[in-house]
């Protein structure tokens, strides 16, 4: 697609909250009316859920150099959407309350729009990271301070992905892999590495939601 879009995914309600789904350049391959939208109901997300859907790539990071070089626009694209798309969108959703979630390269438009936003009317509740694709030392703290909830990032050391992340980024690990390192009192982390392993799947992540419901850290 040439620019990115927003669209609502679920059938229409009388919430006053609205999630915004945003996939990453692993996650496409899933149906967002199938896999996020059942995941997020079993957690109990009965609101409006729309997805930001924009232009990434299916190619899984290796070692490669040219599988490198696929990464490196994937994640200037995420960037830009972020950067200067994300405002525009997000004051598009009706709803006035908002909450975000992402999965890897997607992770990327969350951090970019939240520091960049320049909407009004919207108040960001919760923002949910899923095997984030972007540095844990980044600013962080400016991202949490848009939010009126937390900032709950899921990370898996075992992920294989953010694991060739690691290595093709000199050793920097990204905040889908370790914990955040600037704690901002809304940020949280949860180690999610003895219950997922070795995957990178979304499936696998939405499945570990309930663990951060539980501890009291999100209240869909």
């Amino acid at each position: 697609m040439d620019k990115p879009e927003i669209h609502r995914i679920s059938s229409p309600s009388n919430s006053s909250q609205a999630l915004v789904i945003i996939q990453g350049s692993w996650s496409q391959n899933h149906d967002p009316t199938g896999v996020w939208l059942s995941g997020l109901r079993n957690c109990g997300w009965y609101g409006e859920v729309y997805e930001l859907s924009w232009d990434s790539s299916e190619v899984v990071i290796s070692k490669e150099a040219t599988a490198l070089l696929t990464w490196k626009k994937v994640k200037d694209r995420a960037d830009k959407v972020g950067k200067k798309y994300f405002s525009e969108l997000i004051c598009r959703v009706p709803q006035r309350e908002i909450s975000l979630i992402a999965h890897s390269a997607g992770v990327r438009i969350i951090h970019y729009g939240l520091k960049k936003w320049s909407g009004r009317g919207k108040h960001f509740q919760d923002a949910i990271l899923l095997a984030g694709a972007m540095r844990r030392d980044e600013d962080w703290d400016d991202v949490a301070f848009r939010l009126n909830g937390n900032l709950i990032n899921i990370h898996n050391k075992e992920d294989p992905a953010l694991n060739h992340y690691h290595v093709g980024a000199f050793g920097k690990s990204p905040c889908g892999r370790k914990p955040i390192k600037k704690l901002h009192r809304q940020i949280v982390n949860l180690d999610a590495t003895n219950a997922l392993g070795k995957t990178h799947d979304v499936d696998d992540y939405l499945g570990f939601l309930p663990h951060a419901i539980r501890q009291g850290y999100w209240r869909p």
